[in-house]
């Protein structure tokens, strides 16, 4: 079988959730031949260059997102005579001739309105109607739908009235994410890199609303009243916007104890995670959650929310509170920051509870479902 495999957004430097995903997913192909593998990607020759995906062959095309997708996608898969077309990431072009598999992440794009709710950027309100714009071509442009979670699909099934089948097939957890002590260099350059305080909790939310972001830093605000050598250390927040969360003199000692430290690459993820005393994510939704995956994996303790896919991806190995309730959040990190018994219990369960996920079981199964499309 010829697979083509959409991933135009795969080389890109701040690499976002799905974007690991189709990340991995190509990395943990199979490699004994029995199929060819075409990625498509929208970057730079240079980017191209500096990439090793042995197994697949990358094919680069340069332009705007909706014509890369509708007008040079759909044409180069037919000349290039595929038998399936995978695209990655909630979006699929209108009119393809090959027979087209859609990961659908999640639908949360049109559980309110983009253009008027609170809290999006101009980015994210467009390409959410953009995604919205799809789905009347839906039924008659896709052949398969994958999602992430059972949560995930049961929303899909109710907010699009889909016929399709639609296939559970669950993320993966990388290698790189583990229980290892991190080693004494290593943490050195981190640390100074990152700017990193000591004895912290990590919450890597960004300004979207579903982060619960406002809510989580509130919380932790209370929280260091009675912990005043706690910190937060938080990701490409800017200081204005955390400002405006706490905002006033009430919430200056607080401010104090958050760290912004940019973007985190990815490679030093684990560590960051492993030197934190716990994790936050306290998400109102989230259609998988991979950062508590990974966190759990780290054997690092997992605060997250008792609602959307959470509970099923964590089951019983996260604190799992009311993310609406900010007083509850500040209670979870009381009891963790100050029992060694709780720690130790998460992390054990936390270990064993991410082992069950793995990147070449998601790749194997989508292999079977290219092969049943095709």
């Amino acid at each position: 079988m010829r697979i083509g495999i959409e991933a135009q957004r795969l080389f890109r430097k701040s690499k976002h959730g799905m974007d690991f995903v189709a990340l991995e997913l190509i990395k943990n192909l199979p490699t004994d031949g029995e199929h060819e593998y075409f990625v498509f990607v929208n970057a730079t020759d240079e980017e191209c260059r500096i990439q090793n995906f042995p197994n697949v062959t990358i094919v680069n095309h340069t332009a705007s997102y909706a014509v890369w997708e509708q007008y040079w996608l759909p044409r180069q898969a037919r000349k290039m005579d595929l038998d399936v077309l995978h695209c990655t990431a909630n979006t699929f072009p209108i009119f393809s001739r090959v027979p087209v598999v859609l990961t659908l992440h999640d639908v949360i794009f049109i559980e309110s309105n983009p253009l008027f709710s609170n809290g999006y950027t101009v980015y994210q309100r467009f390409g959410n109607m953009y995604r919205r714009l799809l789905l009347k071509y839906f039924n008659k442009s896709i052949r398969r739908v994958a999602t992430v979670s059972r949560f995930e699909k049961l929303n899909i099934k109710i907010r699009l009235g889909s016929k399709l089948k639609t296939d559970v097939i669950y993320n993966g957890v990388s290698e790189h994410f583990n229980p290892d002590v991190v080693e004494h260099p290593s943490k050195e350059m981190v640390r100074k890199r990152y700017q990193l305080p000591w004895h912290y909790f990590l919450y890597l939310g960004n300004t979207d609303p579903k982060k619960n972001t406002p809510r989580t830093l509130r919380a932790f605000a209370e929280f260091v009243k009675d912990h005043p050598a706690a910190n937060l250390v938080v990701g490409d927040l800017k200081p204005s916007y955390i400002e405006k969360c706490l905002p006033g003199e009430k919430y200056a000692f607080a401010r104090k104890r958050i760290h912004p430290v940019g973007y985190i690459e990815n490679r030093h993820l684990p560590d960051l995670i492993k030197l934190s005393q716990g994790f936050l994510y306290p998400s109102l939704r989230e259609s998988f959650g991979l950062p508590l995956l990974e966190a759990m994996a780290c054997g690092v303790p997992v605060i997250t929310a008792d609602t959307s896919s959470m509970p099923e991806i964590a089951q019983d190995a996260a604190i799992k509170v009311n993310p609406k309730c900010e007083k509850t959040l500040t209670n979870a990190m009381n009891s963790l920051w100050s029992s060694d018994v709780w720690k130790n219990h998460f992390r054990e369960l936390g270990i064993r509870r991410s082992a069950e996920f793995s990147w070449k079981r998601m790749s194997e199964q989508y292999v079977q479902l290219y092969e049943n499309v095709a």
